[in-house]
Formats: structure tokens, C-alpha cells, sequence
């Protein structure tokens, strides 16, 4: 967010840093879910953890 955004400036909101997927061992386990998607992509079976664009996330996960 820029500097010059009004929201640094509310009284009424809190921002904080936000690191979505820096967790331990977690490009091992992306490259696991890319490697078996891959499979099944190219076998044209049902791919894994697919976002629903309507929802905008990975429902039932």
C-alpha cells in the first residue's frame, strides 16, 4: 500500500503485515501438490485444490 493512501491515516483501521504461505517446509509441499497435479493434468483426471472463481477459494478443503 502506498504511502500517501488515506487508510495509514484512520483512526478506525488496523493494518498489519499479512505473508500468506511462509511457512516451514512450505515449497516442499507446493512442489508436491504441483508435481501430482501435473500428473493428473496431463492423465485428465480431476486436478486438486482448485479454486472456485465465484467463491474466489478452495471450497471443502
Amino acid at each position: 500500500m502506498p504511502a500517501t493512501s488515506p487508510l495509514w491515516r484512520l483512526d478506525t483501521v488496523l493494518i498489519s503485515a499479512h505473508l500468506s504461505g511462509d511457512a516451514a517446509g512450505w515449497l516442499e509441499r507446493l512442489s508436491a501438490l504441483f508435481a501430482d497435479n501435473f500428473g493428473r493434468y496431463t492423465a485428465g483426471a480431476e486436478l486438486l485444490n482448485v479454486v472456485d472463481k465465484e467463491l474466489g477459494f478452495v471450497p471443502g478443503g
